[in-house]
Parts: C-alpha cells; structure tokens; sequence
C-alpha cells in the first residue's frame, strides 16, 4: 500500500487484505492513515492475459480511504476503488 501520511510525506506499508470486491477492500495496516487519503494498492497477481474471456491482472489499485478503525494491533481500512475491478457484464438482446 502506497500513500501520502498526515504531512504530505510518502509511505509504503505492507498491508493485509481481509476482503475485496469489485468495487473495494478491506484492509489491515499497521500504521494510522487518515480518512479520505487517496492510497494505491499494489496486489500480486498471476497475469490472465492468455486466457479468453478474463480480464486483465490488476496489480495496482487506486482508491481512497471511506473507513478507519483503529485497534490496538493494526488498523482496518476501508477502501473504495477509483474503479470498479470488472465492468458490469451487460445482457445482449
């Protein structure tokens, strides 16, 4: 996870993803960030790029900061993606 702390400064922090869907994630960091911060998640991933019908591998991930809950032991993220992961798949006629 990438991002800017409450100064402005850069950081990078390994991060633990509890939950994603298309649209966001839940994460686990060790370190406070700030509601609203912007953040980039960078996710390994085995491209798919071969495989008919499959989107891309997404390994890097915008989005911004909806929820903090700090605890003891690390802090919970919630964030929503820029963009959804998978485009809505629409139903031909």
């Amino acid at each position: 996870m990438r991002g800017r702390d409450e100064r402005g400064k850069e950081f990078l922090e390994f991060a633990t993803a509890l939950n994603i869907s298309s649209g966001g994630a839940l994460v686990a960091v060790g370190r406070a960030v700030v509601r609203a911060s912007s953040l980039s998640l960078e996710i390994p991933s085995t491209p798919l790029d071969n495989l008919p019908g499959l989107p891309a591998a997404a390994r890097r991930l915008r989005g911004r900061v909806v929820h903090v809950q700090p605890s003891p032991r690390c802090h919970l993220l919630g964030v929503k993606f820029s963009r959804p992961l998978l485009r809505p798949v629409t139903k031909e006629t």
